[in-house]
């Protein structure tokens, strides 16, 4: 009787374990805002992107492995993926999102030279 007890405190163990284990293992994936469907979504396929530069002012989100950057406005210098997967490695870039860059009316700069962002709330320059 002991010996049954026994492999019935084993057996609860062993599936009280696999099921912490499938809920402890998983991880949950962040996104760019608005990431689906966005007209400045760029998704990257080449698996050896780390870094992307983007011009003074431009507004973009950045996503890698499991994590996003959120949203971010450019200084106009190089953006490097500044955290590490599960495997202890800095991932690859899947996809950024470009919301807004210099001449959008939107950014406060008003230089007039881009030609919107495409998402159809803004009329662009007029010329592009």
């Amino acid at each position: 009787m002991r010996t049954l007890y026994r492999l019935v405190a084993v057996a609860g163990l062993i599936a009280a374990g696999s099921l912490l284990g499938s809920t402890v293992g998983a991880q949950a994936t962040d996104h760019c805002p608005d990431h689906q469907g966005h007209p400045g979504k760029v998704e990257l396929t080449d698996d050896s992107t780390y870094s992307v530069t983007f011009p003074d002012g431009t507004d973009f989100c950045v996503k890698a492995g499991t994590g996003a950057s959120g949203k971010l406005t450019s200084d106009g210098s190089e953006w490097t993926v500044d955290w590490l997967n599960r495997g202890g490695q800095t991932p690859a870039i899947s996809y950024y999102v470009i919301y807004s860059e210099p001449g959008d009316p939107g950014n406060g700069d008003d230089n007039g030279t881009d030609p919107g962002n495409g998402n159809g709330t803004d009329p662009g320059n007029g010329n592009g």
